[in-house]
């Protein structure tokens, strides 16, 4: 025999009025591979991804691989989804 507890349940909220309304008047995004919200939503709904290998020079590879999945210091994988053309601002975040 088993037992089975009940939870009480939260009371029923209004509907929305005309004066509690929420309109979403603009959207915006940049990911990789989607500069815009109707571009990410198609990444997204087609099941790409939007991953690739680091590119030459944005970071020694090699210095980070490790032995064993792990290690501490260590990047598992060497793939990353970058945008394309950006550039950290290291001085205005304080990033030596």
């Amino acid at each position: 025999m088993t037992s089975q507890q009940t939870f009480p349940t939260a009371p029923a909220l209004p509907l929305a009025r005309a004066d509690r309304s929420v309109a979403i008047v603009g959207m915006a995004c940049e990911y990789p591979d989607a500069p815009s919200p109707a571009a990410l939503w198609d990444l997204v709904t087609t099941g790409r991804q939007a991953f690739r290998p680091f590119p030459p020079g944005r970071l020694d590879i090699k210095s980070y691989s490790a032995a064993s999945v792990g290690e501490a210091d260590s990047i598992p994988d060497i793939r990353c989804a970058l945008l394309a053309d950006y550039a950290f601002d290291r001085e205005a975040f304080r990033v030596p």
